[in-house]
């Protein structure tokens, strides 16, 4: 089976100048534990909750004043809706991810 089948396609979406805050608003609002980071309608970064605990939380940042720049992960694996199943289950677990975007 194509990951294309079962992909989420309304995907969340952030710019990367948004603050930490309006993010983590956006994630609880949808319940949805990642967002992927634009810039120039391209993908950034990604922005996950373990970003927001290590790097926010555990760190003392102040989320008003803090933006997903500055936290996102920016080294974005990405899959295409062309792959099957087995081989993006592969992919994520060989490569130690636990979000794949689709392109």
């Amino acid at each position: 089976m194509e990951i294309r089948k079962i992909m989420v396609k309304k995907v969340k979406t952030v710019p990367m100048h948004t603050n930490i805050q309006k993010a983590v608003k956006l994630m609880n609002k949808n319940r949805i534990n990642c967002l992927v980071v634009t810039y120039d309608k391209r993908i950034a970064g990604i922005l996950t909750e373990r970003d927001l605990l290590e790097r926010v939380l555990e760190k003392g940042k102040d989320p008003k004043e803090t933006e997903v720049s500055e936290i996102m992960t920016r080294q974005v694996l990405v899959g295409k809706p062309t792959m099957g199943l087995v081989e993006a289950s592969n992919f994520m677990f060989e490569k130690k991810v636990k979000k794949l975007p689709i392109i």
